[in-house]
Formats: C-alpha cells, structure tokens, sequence
C-alpha cells in the first residue's frame, strides 16, 4: 500500500500572505501620515515667520478736497517761481447759508409775512314765514350774494330757508311749474305775500 499523503490546511498558506499583506498596507499608511505631519508642521513654521504688513490705505478720491488742496502744495512747492493768475477764484456756493456759522455771505432777512384776506363770518339766513317780504327779499339776496351763489343755483337752495305758509307756497309753485328764475320768483312771493299782509292789516284796522 502506498504511504498516507497529509494534505494541509489552505489556511495556513493565506494566513502568512494575509498578514503580510497587512502588514504592508500599515507600513504604506505609516509613511503617508509621516509625510502629511512633515507637511502641516512645515505650513505651521512658515506661517508663524510671516510678520503683520498694515494695509496701505486708499488713495484719496480725484477731486476731493484734501487731494486738491495737497496737489495744490506739491504744485507750489516745485515751481516756486511761478506767480498765481490773477483771475479771481468763484466763492464758493452754500446750498444752506443759514445752517453754516461761517458761511461768507451775510443772512438773508426774513421774509414779510402775507396777510391772509379775512374769513368771513359764517351768517344765517332767517327763514321766510310770509311775514315782512321785502325785507327778507334783501336780506336773501345780500346773503347769496355774500356766499357767491349763482342764480341758477339759488331756487333749489332757497327752499331750505322757508317755513309755514311760505313753505306750503314754495311747493305749490315748484309742483305747478311756476318757478323759472330767481327774478320772477321774488317778484311773485312779493306780490303774492305783500297782498296778503295788506288784507291781514287792513282787516285789523276794521276790527
């Protein structure tokens, strides 16, 4: 009979490669973070060896005031020889004289005041009852007058100042088509309402 072969275990061939294997990849990592310590301390020096520079500051603006007046110096100073025109400088403007305590120019006086027109009083006219036409007439009349109201305007307006009899023959006349203009309106109320005054009055002196 032929001698008994042992045969081994696969897993005692990949444990050797395995760990070698593993024990490569550590080195490798080793290595890596070596040289990124090498790196980060290397940044860390060369930033602590750059010293504080201060900004520069900007140039002044064209036209500024400080930029004119230092150009105006420099200017002056390399050619001292040249004497300035004699063409006058413009004073300058100051949009508000008033505001500023050291503006050249001497403050304006104040204006006069205006006097507004004065307010009439406000003026009530006495409503019409049918007594004394005439004189209700005026003052009627003064008073629309006073207050600017147009003669279209005034039939429509008047009946708010009439009361009683007066009121009961405003409104037979405006139902009946009777009332045209502001003329013939006072010409009626004066004849309707003086007639019956002078009957009333008439009949008193009989009694």
């Amino acid at each position: 009979m032929p001698p008994k072969t042992t045969q081994k275990d696969p897993k005692e061939f990949v444990s050797p490669l395995l760990i070698e294997k593993l024990r490569e990849n550590q080195e490798l990592q080793d290595a890596r973070h070596a040289k990124i310590t090498t790196v980060l301390h290397n940044i860390t020096e060369r930033l602590a060896d750059i010293r504080y520079v201060p900004p520069i500051p900007p140039d002044p603006l064209q036209g500024s005031p400080t930029n004119v007046f230092s150009s105006h110096l420099t200017h002056n100073s390399q050619n001292p020889s040249i004497n300035p025109p004699n063409t006058p400088h413009p004073p300058l403007v100051y949009t508000t004289p008033q505001l500023c305590s050291h503006s050249p120019f001497p403050p304006q006086p104040p204006q006069p005041h205006t006097r507004s027109p004065p307010i009439p009083p406000k003026l009530q006219l006495t409503p019409f009852n049918g007594s004394n036409p005439l004189k209700w007439i005026f003052q009627a009349e003064q008073f629309l007058q006073l207050y600017m109201v147009a003669p279209e305007q005034r039939l429509s307006m008047i009946s708010f100042y009439m009361q009683g009899e007066a009121l009961n023959w405003f409104k037979w006349m405006c139902h009946n088509f009777q009332l045209s203009d502001w003329s013939s309106f006072t010409s009626d109320l004066e004849t309707h309402f003086r007639s019956s005054s002078y009957i009333n009055h008439k009949a008193e002196l009989r009694v």
